[in-house]
């Protein structure tokens, strides 16, 4: 009998794991955490296997998950191929700090005897920061445009220099957001080929239908000082093929 797996994801936010992750909660035969960050927790705390477990198993629908309200969202049936956490950047602090070395996939994917799939949820680096120089979190912390933008370019380009040395190490998807939104239907077929995931109904066709149809441009609501835009280009996205097709 196939045993179950794991599905981690890596991406910051506002790159599309929420809904992704709601799609694949909503499989009869998946059941995903809400950011329960559970290697962060095993590295940290020690938590055993069924502690791990149970605690995606009960943690409950989120809100984003709620609101998605995908049908047979509370329906699960056996096998249980899949559990997971939708927090994007679990793991990836341990290396902030140097808590972990760059195997930890390896040593959580032992521990819990599961085989563990990485989803990288992917969106233009300039609508991932225009998203958070209008969050009211980082426009208390840094008043001043000029401060805000800085610091946010910051926090993104050192989550990319330590998430790249997993993303390098370990094989993975890539998920674009903007191809979601435009092509649904060819992402979520390939998405269930690298999970070896059924294509079951009325799951597929709920899925299908449940994203926007085109992306949010944030960008555009944005005033970008020139040198900005063009920071993020050398400091960020110049520097990863995987974003590439964003280069301009």
């Amino acid at each position: 009998m196939r045993k179950c797996g794991w599905i981690t994801f890596i991406g910051e936010g506002r790159s599309g794991h929420t809904i992704i992750s709601a799609i694949l909660d909503s499989h009869p035969n998946i059941r995903m955490g809400e950011e329960r960050k559970s290697i962060t927790r095993w590295i940290r705390n020690g938590r055993s296997r069924e502690q791990i477990i149970n605690d995606v198993k009960t943690c409950g629908q989120g809100k984003e998950r709620k609101k998605v309200a995908l049908p047979g969202s509370l329906t699960y049936e056996e096998p249980l191929l899949y559990l997971g956490d939708k927090c994007g950047w679990d793991a990836i602090q341990l290396l902030k700090r140097s808590e972990v070395e760059d195997n930890i996939y390896d040593r959580f994917s032992e521990y819990m005897g599961m085989d563990l799939k990485i989803i990288h949820t992917i969106r233009d680096p300039r609508e991932n920061i225009s998203a958070y120089l209008q969050s009211p979190k980082y426009i208390r912390q840094f008043p001043t445009y000029n401060r805000r933008i800085q610091m946010c370019t910051r926090r993104y380009a050192r989550f990319y220099g330590r998430a790249n040395r997993l993303l390098t190490r370990y094989p993975h998807f890539n998920l674009y957001n903007e191809e979601f939104c435009l092509d649904t239907k060819k992402v979520i077929t390939e998405l269930c080929t690298f999970l070896d995931l059924p294509m079951v109904e009325p799951w597929f066709t709920n899925a299908v239908n449940s994203a926007f149809d085109k992306p949010h441009l944030r960008s555009t609501t944005v005033h970008w000082d020139p040198k900005w835009w063009d920071t993020i280009g050398w400091r960020i996205i110049d520097k990863y093929d995987f974003f590439e097709r964003y280069k301009r």
